[in-house]
């Protein structure tokens, strides 16, 4: 229908895929990619323990609290069984059983939004898959999993050089980065004190290419 209307309008077909940084896996095959025009991956679905980002020192510090108490009050429960039970707890859980828990969230969630970044340009797949379509970083540096008001003083720690360092990376191999509009919001709508803006410009200044979306999971 669209090209019957105007015959010099393209749509183009893609995808936005999963990078798996605690197991250096990308959800994308080099085969399963070239059925698309394009993809987008992320780095910082950061709500996704254990496979984005991996729990906090202090929670599985916390978890293997939890595993030995339930081994001793259960002693009939195999090993497998214990560490299941255990494993299921989510954080919201555990600090719930130990609100006295003090977690530098800043650090450790900064860090893991690092250095996602630095090993999704490393992997060996994506390397594969960027010889044969575009593909553009989602989202980069907006941690998903953080409160929206919490945002913006993450990103305040994350230094010009650290976001220069990445960025000249991505545009060194010809990975373009996405600026997403619903993150753009998300962290401040004031965009001079915005630091997305502040990595998208570095992002600018360093040669990266850009997409634009807006991540609407809605109308």
């Amino acid at each position: 229908a669209f090209s019957q209307a105007d015959p010099s309008l393209k749509t183009l077909f893609g995808a936005e895929t999963e990078y798996y940084a605690c197991k250096d896996l990308l959800g994308m095959s080099e085969e399963g990619a070239s059925h698309f025009d394009y993809l987008l991956i992320p780095h910082s679905h950061l709500h996704m323990r254990n496979e984005v980002m991996r729990d906090f020192p202090e929670i599985l510090e916390a978890r293997a609290v939890i595993r030995a108490r339930l081994a001793e009050q259960f002693p009939y429960l195999s090993e497998s069984q214990v560490n299941a039970m255990a494993a299921i707890l989510k954080e919201a859980d555990i600090l719930k059983i130990f609100p006295e828990l003090e977690i530098n969230y800043k650090h450790y969630i900064n860090k893991a939004m690092v250095d996602g970044f630095l090993s999704l340009l490393e992997n060996t797949d994506f390397l594969k898959v960027i010889k044969n379509l575009p593909v553009s970083i989602a989202h980069s540096f907006s941690p998903c999993g953080v409160p929206h008001v919490q945002k913006n003083a993450y990103l305040e720690l994350i230094s010009d050089s650290t976001f220069e360092n990445c960025y000249r990376k991505a545009a060194g191999i010809g990975v373009a980065i996405e600026i997403n509009v619903g993150a753009v919001r998300e962290v401040n709508t004031d965009l001079d004190q915005n630091q997305l803006i502040r990595a998208y410009r570095i992002a600018k200044d360093v040669g990266c290419s850009f997409t634009f979306g807006t991540d609407s999971h809605s109308v």
